[in-house]
């Protein structure tokens, strides 16, 4: 199960706009959220959008959310390996003319942008960050790099700490953009 996202110029859209289904607000989004929760189903939540039976979540989200490096093929696709991302043309024919030189999209990620974004993904799923892989990885003790940021929102009650890391609070997760801002 998922949290669905309205997108643009999609059927579901294009009706809503008509007025032919009701738009859904936040607070019923937010509703049927912690609906799953409510319904007693054996659907563990193991990402801000993402529920499954336990030992059944999606090994593709997860890549994202742990930060591996994933590389995507065809119109519009993303990648992201080490420091690089980069996306292919969303031009149909101009990526059949022409796929092995497609990317119309390149950035290089500083140590600033990719730490704010490891924090960011890690924090989305029901682990959390853990402090020793940030340290690890970007040679910065957490702690000492955040201690400010951990201690508001934890006052917040939009993060708990463990000895291990810190992870969005249930009732924070439909608040997430509130947390990630503090980090990125």
């Amino acid at each position: 199960m998922y949290a669905l996202t309205l997108e643009e110029d999609t059927p579901l859209a294009r009706s809503i706009t008509l007025g032919k289904h009701a738009p859904l607000s936040d607070d019923m989004a937010a509703d049927d959220y912690d609906a799953v929760d409510r319904a007693g189903l054996p659907f563990e939540q193991y990402e801000i959008s993402n529920w499954a039976l336990p030992g059944l979540e999606c090994q593709h989200n997860l890549k994202y959310w742990h930060r591996h490096d994933y590389h995507g093929f065809g119109v519009a696709a993303h990648s992201c390996v080490g420091r690089e991302r980069f996306a292919n043309t969303d031009d149909l024919k101009g990526y059949i003319d022409d796929p092995l030189d497609s990317v119309d999209f390149r950035e290089e990620l500083d140590d600033e942008k990719m730490m704010g974004e490891t924090i960011m993904l890690a924090l989305r799923t029901s682990e959390g960050v853990r402090f020793d892989d940030i340290s690890r990885i970007f040679n910065v003790k957490f702690e000492d790099r955040f201690g400010h940021e951990i201690s508001d929102l934890m006052r917040d009650g939009l993060v708990e700490r463990s000895s291990a890391g810190i992870r969005l609070t249930k009732g924070a997760r439909l608040l997430g953009n509130q947390v990630f801002m503090r980090f990125i």
